[in-house]
């Protein structure tokens, strides 16, 4: 009879650990999708910062066949200011496909960190930008 109650226990304590392993299972998938979701949100941010870019320096290039010698020099001086901010994000996006769930906190945060500084350099040569092409009108 012990034996039985024995093996009766070992049998209820096997299902409850069966349960909860069943349960962390199912919030490892949810965590997945999340990490999933939030990484394909960050790339497709960075990428579109790079495309805005990449545009720029299309745009400088053109006008800067139309410039002063002056202007020439400031513009090209621009254009390799952006091109360093690409390879920030480059380096940036490296990291976010490269990521995994337990590395995507600190990733995450360098991403976000890296896009706003290149949001922020990014508005500051537009602003140099306009002053130039508005000295360049003169």
């Amino acid at each position: 009879m012990k034996f039985l109650q024995i093996i009766l226990a070992f049998v209820c304590v096997t299902v409850v650990a069966l349960m909860l392993t069943q349960c962390e299972g199912r919030k490892g998938e949810a965590a997945g999708r999340k990490f999933d979701q939030e990484r394909k949100e960050v790339k497709e941010e960075l990428r579109s910062l790079r495309r805005d870019i990449d545009r720029e320096i299309d745009e400088l290039g053109v006008k800067i066949d139309n410039a002063s010698d002056d202007g020439k020099a400031k513009m090209e001086e621009a254009r390799r200011e952006l091109n360093e901010e690409k390879q920030e994000l480059d380096k940036a996006l490296d990291k976010v496909e490269n990521s995994t769930e337990e590395t995507w906190d600190d990733v995450k945060k360098g991403a976000r960190s890296t896009a706003e500084k290149v949001r922020q350099g990014f508005r500051e040569l537009g602003q140099k930008f306009q002053e130039l092409f508005d000295d360049e009108k003169k």
